[in-house]
């Protein structure tokens, strides 16, 4: 492989790699220290390390348009050497073996002005740099963000979803977006009596209104989306789900509320929709999102998660064809 590299690096395109730090290390090593062609990258395996992953993305001098990161930061060997030795000198460099710390971060908005699909699981990436990167990335169309933590209620799943708070005035510059799956949550829901019980903050309804809008309204500006996956989605033979004994343990209770009320009516510019995701979301989605739903998403496919369905006041499938979860309102 050394000698591979060495001699044609310059010429590789993409890049797919099974592998852990210690693998990725090797091949930073061998590899030249610009790789002027490459612009999709795919790791999957046992990475920690965020410098390596940085270091990576830097030697794409041509700039980078695919980035998928498929990350276990479960493995056996979790106290590793390497692990250990960070954590000795300081919680500033520990926290770069966990995905994105400050050098992958700066590493990703580099490339943002490039990148055109980005799907990463577990990336310790923040709300705000998410957000950040939205801001950014003018040429991105696909944006997955996915964990295998289980959501539960506001804080379990801090890391692995967009906190409404920190979308501010700051338009998202991804206009040309076609895939967003991303959990969007920090709200309060005056539906849910529970707030106090879950840490939650108090109910304030105009906040939590303008809380509500300033997200439809950075969801509603994206004219192009086929795919709009706001639940949280994570893999069913994954040791978080399985622990849990009932769906309800699995619902997020702080998720944007998907109610005309609440300002859903801001996403009817969203004609190209085919899939609608608000699985494990606390939704009350009745008879008047329903027949709104059908009017301005004519195509969606609307997934509420497996055997869930969302609260109702009324029984409406009469009015329109609906499954135990899903809503279908016609084929994209």
């Amino acid at each position: 492989m050394s000698r591979a590299l060495r001699s044609y690096g310059h010429l590789i395109k993409s890049v797919t790699l099974f592998c852990d730090d210690g693998f990725l290390e090797k091949f930073l090593e061998f590899a030249p220290s610009t790789l002027p062609q490459l612009t999709s990258i795919w790791l999957t395996g046992l990475v920690r390390n965020g410098k390596l992953i940085a270091g990576l993305m830097d030697r794409c001098t041509g700039g980078l348009r695919v980035l998928r990161l498929q990350l276990d930061h479960d493995g056996d060997d979790a106290g590793s050497s390497d692990l250990d030795q960070s954590l000795e000198d300081g919680w500033g460099d520990a926290k770069e073996y966990f995905g994105f710390g400050q050098s992958s971060v700066a590493a990703l908005f580099d490339h943002a002005s490039t990148i055109e699909a980005f799907h990463v699981e577990n990336p310790g990436l923040s709300s705000a740099n998410i957000h950040r990167f939205l801001c950014s990335a003018s040429k991105l169309e696909e944006f997955d963000i996915r964990s295998e933590t289980r959501p539960g209620a506001l804080g379990d799943n801090s890391e692995a979803c967009l906190k409404a708070a920190d979308i501010d005035g700051a338009n998202w510059a991804c206009t040309s977006l076609k895939f967003f799956g991303c959990p969007i949550g920090g709200f309060t829901r005056s539906d849910f009596s529970e707030n106090i019980h879950y840490g939650l903050p108090p109910w304030d309804h105009l906040e939590n209104l303008d809380l509500h809008r300033r997200v439809y309204t950075q969801l509603g500006r994206l004219t192009y989306l086929r795919e709009l996956l706001l639940g949280i989605r994570y893999e069913t033979n994954h040791r978080d789900y399985s622990d849990t004994g009932r769906d309800a343990d699995r619902i997020q209770f702080d998720c944007l509320a998907m109610s005309l009320q609440s300002g859903l009516g801001l996403l009817c510019d969203l004609k190209e929709l085919c899939e609608v995701g608000m699985k494990y979301m606390y939704v009350v989605f009745d008879q008047e999102e329903r027949l709104w739903a059908a009017k301005h998403w004519p195509n969606a496919y609307i997934d509420f998660g497996e055997g869930l369905e969302p609260l109702l006041t009324a029984d409406i499938s009469i009015l329109l064809p609906c499954a135990v979860s899903t809503i279908h309102h016609g084929l994209c």
